[in-house]
């Protein structure tokens, strides 16, 4: 670890619980957003188009379940509530 790194472990590791943990949810975030150099754009939208056919395909054919975003709503109130957190 370099001595900035560790500087900053030490002074993270001296706030709270909350605030620790919602600093790693954004370095976490930073890291799955971060583009990195195997990226192709033109790669990447491939890929995509390839996903979006699919489940389009799985769609048409009646293989998967479409949920109501009611339902889905109603879900997510469940499970939000269910943390404590509504």
């Amino acid at each position: 670890m370099t001595a900035t790194v560790e500087r900053i472990r030490k002074e993270a590791s001296q706030l709270p619980f909350d605030e620790r943990e919602a600093l790693v949810r954004v370095l976490e975030f930073d890291l799955d957003s971060a583009p990195t150099s195997q990226d192709d754009p033109a790669e990447v939208e491939a890929e995509w188009d390839a996903v979006i056919k699919s489940r389009l395909e799985d769609i048409e054919a009646g293989t998967v379940r479409l949920v109501p975003l009611d339902e889905v709503e109603a879900e997510m109130d469940v499970f939000v509530a269910s943390l404590g957190k509504a």
